[in-house]
């Protein structure tokens, strides 16, 4: 496990969540979105993160839930793939990745269980429905 505590993992979730939602309201649809692709500086306490290796990167006027969500699914498969990634992030880091992400859309933010269900990969929704029963 990581030793970031708690407030600083939740801290890091939002960042990763707002800039990724930032770069999908520019229209923005990252073809290479994962890990490694992400950047994290900490200045007092607050993460900051910036979104690298656009060479493939696509613009489009509005990026659509399924646009999304598959961004998001890349990046959650990215975190299961590399060892390194596996052991730091948890399955509640992962998941409050995408609910941090859906909160800041109101239409989303009441259904964001069932758009994880509907668009999770299999870890995940493996993970997600043994911890919500």
């Amino acid at each position: 496990g990581s030793t970031l505590p708690p407030a600083a993992r939740r801290r890091l979730a939002g960042a990763v969540a707002a800039t990724v939602a930032a770069m999908h309201d520019a229209g923005i649809i990252h073809a290479d979105l994962n890990v490694k692709n992400l950047l994290v500086r900490h200045i007092l306490d607050r993460p900051e993160v910036f979104v690298i290796d656009f060479d493939r990167a696509r613009i489009v006027r509005s990026v659509s839930l399924r646009a999304r969500m598959a961004n998001l699914v890349r990046l959650d498969r990215s975190v299961v793939k590399w060892k390194a990634t596996r052991r730091a992030v948890t399955v509640s880091d992962r998941l409050r990745v995408l609910r941090c992400y859906l909160d800041r859309y109101p239409q989303w933010r009441a259904k964001w269980k069932q758009i994880a269900r509907r668009y999770a990969t299999r870890h995940l929704l493996h993970q997600f429905t043994r911890e919500t029963r």
